[in-house]
């Protein structure tokens, strides 16, 4: 019998979602015996006398076995690590954010958490890459003081922000954004997109209106971090840190503006995004809206400095890269879902797009050994 401890807070929301991968793995393996264990800053220190620790608050001080599957603290080299990719989320948000045509970002993000840093430095990173630019805001206080968190954000927004999209660390920085931009009568999301990580359903939809977000594999964080308590255990080889690829980008009401100032051209990006999953031509988008496809291109060029086309073709694609890196539906379901009734067709024009094949990009995303 190997019998295996989970620390975690019990009314936590992520810590329930990564206990219930570890459950899963658990029940898929009776020779496990699992318990759960309460903890929170106020707790004392746990008894037990189990073969390991899996920990979603912090490490503890012991010398049996043990994986730490949160990011909020600091761990030992000495103590393996399961944690969502950050660096990738960071690129997930600024994908979405970007195919919406905007330019002009704010990031907000906590100065001494390691994993804030780097899903700050990566969006940065993705700025510098393209023609965006970014404003930082690097707050000092802590996670657990929201009201002089709205108030710094509040001042960094001031009246007139140079940018149209913030880009937060997680779900409640963002929903504290929102609160500022609401003291500061910036009207989300005409004025003011904003995106956060982790996709926890109780806070997006806590704030008005509903918070866009890039979901955190929670589950699998915790089934993988079961994996290498299993591997520790019996003596196999397991990596220092894991890094699960993050899952799609839920878009909800902060990020859904009228994406383009011209109204026309707005109505046909909205009628392109929600028409995805069909073989739609220019033709048929003009047609769709009630326009021809001259005056389309016209309006296209003079907003956007692009073609409808041009516009179509990165929505696809961005569709094509959020369900490839977030699930595990098959290349014919995605090239379907992309509007291309052949995956050898979609298979083509993905390539073409990005060098790749939509199952090496898949590959590449969800490299998760490092």
């Amino acid at each position: 019998m190997v019998k295996v401890s989970v620390t975690l807070k019990m009314d936590s929301q992520i810590h329930g979602r990564l206990a219930s991968g570890v459950i899963a793995y658990a029940s898929a393996h009776p020779e496990w015996e699992l318990t759960l264990i309460h903890l929170d800053g106020q707790s004392p220190r746990p008894q037990w006398s189990g073969d390991g620790l899996i920990n979603c608050y912090h490490p503890l001080r012991t010398r049996r076995p043990q994986v730490l599957v949160s990011p909020m603290h600091r761990s030992s080299a000495a103590i393996p690590t399961v944690e969502m990719d950050h660096e990738a989320a960071a690129q997930s948000a600024f994908e979405h954010l970007y195919h919406r045509n905007l330019r002009r970002f704010g990031v907000v993000g906590y100065t001494r958490l390691p994993w804030s840093r780097a899903r700050v430095n990566a969006f940065a990173k993705c700025c510098a890459k393209t023609d965006a630019t970014l404003k930082r805001l690097k707050l000092k206080v802590e996670p657990t003081q929201p009201d002089r968190a709205v108030g710094e954000i509040a001042s960094w927004l001031g009246d007139d922000p140079p940018f149209d999209a913030v880009f937060a660390v997680h779900d409640q920085l963002a929903s504290y954004v929102i609160r500022a931009a609401r003291e500061r009568h910036l009207e989300v999301p005409e004025r003011l997109a904003v995106i956060g990580v982790d996709n926890l359903e109780l806070v997006c939809q806590s704030v008005v209106p509903a918070l866009s977000s890039v979901a955190q594999p929670l589950e699998q964080i915790g089934y993988r971090a079961a994996e290498a308590m299993d591997a520790i255990l019996h003596g196999r080889k397991h990596p220092a840190t894991t890094k699960i690829p993050p899952g799609a980008v839920h878009a909800r009401g902060s990020t859904e503006r009228a994406i383009s100032r011209d109204p026309l051209v707005a109505e046909a990006m909205k009628f392109m995004l929600s028409h995805l999953s069909k073989p739609l031509g220019i033709e048929q988008v003009a047609a769709g809206i009630g326009t021809t496809r001259a005056t389309l291109a016209r309006r296209f060029q003079r907003a956007e400095s692009e073609t409808p086309l041009a516009v179509l073709t990165k929505f696809r694609l961005d569709q094509g890269k959020q369900m490839l890196k977030g699930s595990d539906l098959g290349v014919a379901v995605v090239a379907r879902r992309c509007g291309f009734e052949h995956p050898a067709q979609f298979s083509r024009w993905f390539r073409q797009h990005t060098a790749l094949t939509p199952t090496e990009f898949r590959t590449q995303m969800c490299r998760c050994l490092i």
